[in-house]
């Protein structure tokens, strides 16, 4: 990790004053001064590391405001305002306007990473934002406190060689790591669930956490509700009720649409599966050998299974435990459904394409779609692109109308506004 270092130089409280407001009056002037560039001049690349190099001055700011406004509360540095004790927060909040949760979650994040100040250097360095930071505060528990003191420089460290949903992916898999044994704390089988009462104005509030196979399920369900909403929105007639228009307006139509009608065809069929599990053999084969108590052929007693060392990993093709959309799931969790799913074969190389499944068709059949789909773990191929697995589609990279093949070798995940794109430009390159 490069950047700042934990250690500071001491300085007297007049000469600290006397830095900081020199610094700060020098950055105000620097950003004046970059107001004050027209960007319509520059060029894209020009631009490109204009608008890099803001994000991470304001993460990097993000982080120092954290840090002081967990310092000032902490020390109890409050100050009496028309008689009263105001608090840091209080008083940012009356000087800046913001609302109280955008000065809270500062706080709130400056003061749980100062536990670990190698994740709070790799923050106020500008190696993790405050979306890493968060996540990370989300993921820790006590009871692994030691294991992920260690594992500090990990998470810095993938940080900075993963995009954030590839870098969420080893984090899901590190949790499965530190808690391998499958053992929930006491409290969370009462977490899961969800809770539904009706407010005094007769609305109805719905609150809760799933597990993660029953929330890939509903989730996936309501994408798929929603794109069907949007396509029949094209149609609308101006006349017809407004339709919601926020995401979570989508997500409550979605849910109650599904609710009433039901996720199934009129024949009763459904329409696709609700969930895709991604577990390779290896994992597979272990998994049902710990849970059925497999028999050790040399010693012909039950097999003494390692707690310490699942065979998951992120990065392993053969250590893959998942949803489609990339989700870790822990093997334990799952293992039932290898007996009752329906369980389809896929052959892949080290570099995670798959083999032997091509065809000749025009369309790319439902099954090498799912398979291009596993090998993309449920994201477009163009970097950074946020589309949701409803929204990706099976593209030949060389065009089916100039002979191109239907086959996993010319096959790519794209979404479907990539796709066009792709198909309005003239030597489309996804990556220039």
């Amino acid at each position: 990790m490069t950047g700042r270092s934990s250690s500071s130089v001491l300085l007297d409280p007049e000469t600290q004053t006397t830095a900081i407001t020199d610094t700060l009056a020098r950055l105000q002037t620097d950003l004046d001064q970059l107001t004050d560039i027209g960007l319509g001049t520059l060029s894209k690349a020009d631009l490109e590391d204009l608008i890099v190099a803001a994000l991470t001055a304001a993460e990097r700011s993000k982080a120092i405001a954290g840090q002081a406004l967990s310092e000032a509360e902490s020390s109890g540095k409050t100050e009496k305002r028309r008689g009263r004790r105001t608090s840091a927060t209080t008083r940012i909040c009356a000087l800046t306007g913001w609302a109280a949760p955008t000065v809270n979650s500062a706080k709130f994040v400056g003061g749980w990473v100062s536990e670990f100040p190698v994740l709070r250097d790799a923050w106020l360095a500008g190696t993790l934002t405050q979306i890493h930071v968060e996540e990370l505060r989300r993921a820790y528990e006590p009871s692994f406190h030691a294991e992920f003191v260690l594992a500090q420089s990990f998470f810095v460290e993938q940080a900075a060689l993963l995009d954030f949903p590839a870098w969420m992916q080893a984090l899901g898999y590190w949790l499965l790591h530190v808690n391998p044994d499958g053992t929930l704390p006491n409290d969370q089988p009462e977490r899961y669930g969800l809770r539904i009462r009706t407010l005094p104005n007769g609305d109805v509030e719905i609150e809760g956490v799933l597990d993660p196979i029953t929330g890939e399920a509903i989730q996936t369900a309501i994408d798929y509700q929603i794109k069907r909403t949007l396509d029949a929105e094209k149609t609308e007639s101006d006349d017809g009720d407004p339709l919601p228009v926020g995401r979570r307006q989508r997500n409550a139509h979605a849910l109650a649409t599904l609710v009433t009608r039901g996720h199934k065809r009129a024949d009763g069929t459904m329409p696709i599966p609700l969930v895709n599990i991604v577990m390779s053999q290896k994992v597979a084969e272990d998994t049902l050998a710990r849970v059925l108590d497999a028999i050790d052929p040399e010693t012909g007693q039950i097999a003494d299974f390692d707690p310490l060392k699942l065979p998951v990993d992120a990065q392993d093709i053969d250590g893959r435990c998942e949803t489609i959309r990339g989700t870790p799931l822990d093997p334990r969790s799952i293992w039932p459904i290898l007996l009752i799913g329906r369980l389809r074969r896929q052959i892949m190389t080290a570099e995670s394409r798959t083999i032997d499944l091509g065809t000749d068709t025009r369309l790319f059949p439902p099954a090498l779609k799912q398979a291009l789909l596993v090998e993309s773990r449920g994201r477009c191929v163009i970097p950074g692109c946020p589309a949701t697995l409803t929204w990706l589609v099976a593209d030949h990279i060389h065009p089916a109308s100039k002979h191109g093949p239907t086959s996993l070798e010319n096959g790519q995940i794209l979404c479907t506004c990539d796709n066009g794109c792709k198909g309005n430009c003239t030597n489309w390159d996804p990556f220039d």
